[in-house]
């Protein structure tokens, strides 16, 4: 992207680089001139004052039901909410604005209802020639069919490493902060997504459900090497989270997997979790929840996990006696919920090595 290209912005790209200071003035001082929409502008006012009011109550987007659905944030995320819409209407403010009341480049596309200020950035573009800067994947395939050049904060934040402007050890730290606040679909890299969780602490926050994508596992070793250290980092002090981080992993994997290789795999992902040494009679219990809620949101039967179970006690069979086998992997189990304790003694009565 050349640094003298005049671009129109929509605000939403600034929900998430506003949390980080500096960064949304750094990336609006690479294009030559950069506008918005009162439009827009006003959507943001609106969002600010929507989150000003005394309700704990958000409206979110459901990825399993995919549809909107109403979430209760905790008084941190609330704060948190309030502090970076403020600081998003701060950043608008100071742009310059075109007043955009009705669309005249997009009349021809089906818009429901008088909500048209989500297009008045593209429909300006459209009408002026202008390059659309635009992190919605859905507005700027619509902005791509209209014939008008966008682009992405990512492609910006390469731009400026390229440029020079930029150093590749700070794009990444602004990349990790982008995955921390939910920026869908960021390629997976070990090290961004290693620099985004360590700063979250090891939680399974939004890096773990940037892990449950199919876009975050391109190269299927290396995120699942990802997941499982990921895991062994908040076992010991976090063992919940350690169970999230699996769970999100194997729904990714499932996910990302066609479904002719996808019990295979997640067969392979489920004995890698039980192999890790980490592993113990008090740290299975989350580990095994992690991969039976996984295999809940993918709607796998137990299959999967008792045919890896399999191969685990065939494992430990070939290296130990067989009553001494038996008695490790039932013993593993002895702090998990019954029906798992039934599964470990049922794989140990019908395995021919007992």
């Amino acid at each position: 992207m050349r640094h003298d290209n005049r671009v129109l912005t929509n605000p939403q790209n600034f929900w998430r680089i506003t949390l980080e200071p500096g960064v949304a003035e750094r990336l609006m001082g690479h294009p030559r001139s950069l506008v918005t929409t009162d439009q827009l502008f006003a959507d943001a006012l609106h969002a600010q004052e929507s989150l000003a009011l005394r309700s704990d109550m958000v409206l979110a987007w459901d990825e399993g039901d995919a549809r909107p659905a109403v979430r209760i944030a905790s008084a941190e995320r609330l704060a948190r909410m309030r502090t970076t819409s403020s600081r998003l209407v701060e950043v608008v403010r100071a742009m310059p604005r075109v007043p955009r009341p009705e669309l005249r480049s997009l009349r021809q596309l089906p818009v429901r209802g008088n909500n048209t200020q989500w297009l008045t950035a593209l429909d300006h573009a459209k009408e002026h020639g202008l390059i659309l800067w635009c992190d919605d994947r859905v507005l700027r395939a619509v902005a791509r069919s209209e014939g008008v050049a966008t682009f992405g904060t990512l492609t910006l934040l390469d731009a400026r490493v390229d440029a020079g402007l930029t150093t590749p050890e700070e794009a990444l730290l602004t990349k990790a902060e982008l995955l921390r606040n939910h920026y869908v679909d960021i390629p997976f890299s070990a090290d961004l997504y290693h620099a985004a969780a360590l700063a979250d602490g090891w939680q399974a926050g939004a890096v773990s459900v940037a892990l449950s994508r199919p876009s975050a596992w391109a190269d299927a070793k290396a995120t699942a090497a990802f997941a499982l250290n990921a895991a062994s980092r908040a076992v010991g002090a976090l063992p919940h989270e350690a169970a999230d981080w699996i769970s999100a992993a194997y729904d990714g994997l499932h996910r990302a997997t066609p479904i002719a290789h996808r019990r295979r795999n997640l067969q392979a992902f489920s004995l890698q979790v039980l192999l890790q040494p980490w592993i113990s009679s008090s740290t299975l219990p989350f580990a095994w929840a992690g991969l039976r809620a996984g295999a809940e949101a993918g709607s796998d039967s137990d299959a999967v996990l008792e045919a890896a179970l399999t191969l685990y006690h065939r494992a430990l069979a070939e290296e130990l006696p067989p009553l001494v086998a038996a008695g490790t992997l039932t013993a593993m189990f002895v702090h998990a919920d019954e029906v798992d304790r039934a599964m470990a003694a049922r794989v140990v009565l019908t395995s021919p090595e007992y």
